[in-house]
């Protein structure tokens, strides 16, 4: 026990702790100026964690002061606290969402204002014709015509412009056919459709193409229906549908002529008239066609403007010559004919017209009827089909509407067909030559032909329409057109 008196004691004590807590107080913060000096500048100096003590309520708390030397000198400022990583990502977060939405509302915008457009194939325009035009190309085209009576129209049956009844006959085949024009398509096309319920003609079989409208008996044979509706198609489309073949072939070169007036159709023309072998005299009424002498006249020497198509060698039998004497020029001027030319000292006579031999028509059926009826993607059109002793036509459609029309030539003799493929050839631009039959081509779908092929008396040709349309259509495949020529030679009747 102590003998110092208890309130002094008590004094000392309180006094000793209070310099220990202001030496603390002191070395405290001479550690932290110490710090703070070592620390690189701009950073912040840590503060360390003070153990709370407790301290009785009767003294005073010596709460430690930030020295001077841990501040930040005057005039600088303090740094703003950067953002955090998650502050970031968030950003960039909101900001793709944004960036999605304004594209979704993009989209949306421009479908809703685009209009779809289907496109949509623009039919050829055919020109329109008179009923006597007709019957007078029928004239020249051989087919043996008469009984020829006007119709008064328009009647209470038809809505016709211009009408005529004739009797034709081609070889020992004859018919009764009218024929009707009319101001346009509507009104040709909606007479057709009344002969078809029609008390008194709703027996007959009907045609139609552009504004004429074609009517014949029920007892007219089938055979003289195809070959009048033939020509009378290649009279009418032969102007917008270079070289459409007509069912007995002689006159394609007619039919162009008359429509466009070209020089190779009239080289086409007498080229396969003169040389179809022993010609065939048939001899025709002298009301019909008749020639009316001309004086003579001199004419200037003619010229050939014409360039020499390439020669091409022939892989025909070695008993047939493969080249022929070049055709010698002609006057252009002097309007073509089906009809041998009449010296000016021979009167007006009946005219016998050269016509190539008949070649058998079962030969053409049989192509008809052994031709593939689909063949991927092309499947064929039965109601196109004709046939004839000359040949037989018909056409593939695809899918989307496009049609290819097959034909048949029969010539009856090999220099003919070799002639005739020899002329398809010196127009086509493009073509590329294929092994196939006696001679093949194929060539691109800016020509009309799109394939051709020679084969002993036959040539057999692909057509591709030209078509006038927003959006011109794609044709088939060179695969596809090279693997419907490899079928179509397979089935060629041979002699």
């Amino acid at each position: 026990m102590s003998d110092l008196p208890p309130e002094k004691s008590l004094r000392d004590e309180l006094k000793r702790r209070k310099t220990q807590q202001l030496q603390q107080a002191q070395a405290d913060a001479q550690k932290r100026a110490t710090q703070a000096a070592s620390e690189p500048k701009g950073q912040q100096p840590s503060q360390p964690a003070q153990p709370s003590k407790p301290a009785p309520s009767n003294l005073p708390s010596a709460s430690p002061t930030r020295p001077p030397s841990a501040r930040p000198p005057a005039g600088q400022p303090e740094k703003p606290p950067s953002f955090s990583l998650n502050n970031q990502r968030t950003l960039i977060i909101a900001f793709v969402g944004v960036l999605f939405l304004v594209v979704c509302l993009g989209t949306v915008l421009i479908t809703n204002n685009l209009t779809p457009t289907t496109p949509t194939l623009t039919p050829i325009k055919l020109p329109l014709t008179t009923a006597r035009d007709v019957l007078n190309y029928l004239i020249r085209a051989g087919v043996q015509v008469t009984n020829v009576r006007d119709i008064e129209v328009p009647n209470e049956t038809w809505r016709a412009t211009q009408g005529v009844q004739f009797d034709a006959q081609i070889g020992d085949v004859r018919g009764v056919f009218i024929i009707l024009s009319y101001d346009g398509t509507d009104t040709a096309g909606s007479d057709a459709y009344k002969m078809e319920i029609d008390a008194e003609y709703g027996p007959w079989k009907t045609y139609s193409i552009s504004n004429i409208l074609v009517l014949s008996t029920p007892d007219t044979p089938q055979s003289i229906d195809i070959d009048v509706a033939s020509h009378i198609t290649s009279y009418i489309a032969g102007t917008v549908i270079a070289f459409l073949p007509t069912s007995t072939g002689t006159f394609l070169g007619a039919a162009v002529t008359d429509a466009a007036g070209t020089q190779v159709a009239q080289l086409a023309t007498d080229n396969m008239l003169a040389t179809r072998g022993t010609p065939v005299v048939l001899t025709v009424d002298a009301t019909i066609i008749t020639l009316t002498p001309r004086p003579p006249t001199e004419t200037s020497p003619p010229t050939n403007t014409r360039t020499p198509r390439p020669t091409r060698t022939p892989t025909i039998p070695p008993t047939l010559t493969s080249t022929r004497t070049p055709i010698p020029p002609r006057d252009t001027r002097t309007p073509i004919s089906t009809a041998q030319q009449v010296p000016p000292s021979v009167p007006a006579t009946t005219v016998p017209i050269s016509a190539s031999p008949t070649p058998d028509r079962s030969r053409a059926q049989r192509f008809v009827d052994d031709a593939p009826r689909f063949l991927e993607p092309l499947r064929m059109d039965t109601s196109t089909i004709t046939v004839d002793q000359y040949g037989a036509t018909f056409s593939y459609v695809t899918n989307d509407g496009l049609q290819y029309q097959i034909v048949l030539w029969l010539t009856g003799a090999p220099e003919s067909a070799q002639e005739r493929f020899s002329l398809d050839f010196g127009l086509v631009t493009g073509s590329q030559p294929v092994s196939m039959g006696d001679q093949a081509f194929i060539a691109p779908p800016e020509n009309t032909t799109l394939g051709e092929m020679l084969y002993q008396d036959m040539v057999l040709i692909i057509y591709y329409p030209r078509y006038s349309s927003t959006v011109p259509p794609s044709p088939i495949s060179q695969d596809d057109l090279l693997r419907l020529m490899q079928r179509l030679y397979l089935i060629m009747p041979a002699q």
